[in-house]
């Protein structure tokens, strides 16, 4: 037991371990941390009184779903409360569940601006009249962006980068 406490105490990731009344057993120090509350709060607080916006949203129906199935879930969500995005691991356990949760934001953060960067740049070939092209070192593959298929008088489609490549050749 000290060396499981010692684990979940030096994990990455919030801890906490549900009943089966949705009250909260036990918690590591970082699920304090990222529940911004003290543990004397926390321990044995009904989860949906923490957390009242969740509870019939999606992240309190898959957790439902977890507790009367007893199929383990990765959760990413969003908390209107935290305002922060959020992954959740949910496990069944006899008693209730145990989650393992972080603070996902940042990453989040990170996929839209690439995906806006991306947007950008496909706006950016249209209206300049300019292509792209990568090359898939593992598959051995030359995909060609729509713009750069249509400067090249090419057929759109999967084998339009080895028609280049034979033409090249």
């Amino acid at each position: 037991n000290d060396e499981l406490t010692t684990l979940l105490e030096h994990l990455d990731d919030g801890f906490c371990r549900l009943d089966r009344d949705w009250r909260l057993v036990d918690l590591n120090g970082r699920a304090v941390a990222l529940l911004q509350r003290p543990r004397s709060e926390l321990l044995g607080a009904v989860m949906w009184d923490l957390l009242p916006q969740a509870r019939g949203a999606e992240l309190g129906v898959a957790l439902q779903e977890v507790m009367d199935l007893g199929i383990a879930r990765r959760i990413e969500t969003f908390s209107p409360q935290y305002q922060g995005w959020y992954r959740i691991h949910a496990y069944p356990h006899a008693d209730g569940l145990y989650l393992f949760f972080s603070d996902i934001s940042r990453d989040v953060a990170s996929a839209q601006t690439a995906q806006a960067v991306q947007a950008r740049l496909r706006l950016t070939q249209q209206v300049g009249l300019f292509g792209d092209w990568q090359f898939d070192l593992a598959n051995q593959r030359l995909e060609l962006s729509d713009q750069a298929l249509q400067l090249l008088r090419m057929p759109p489609g999967a084998a339009a980068g080895q028609a280049l490549l034979e033409r090249l050749h």
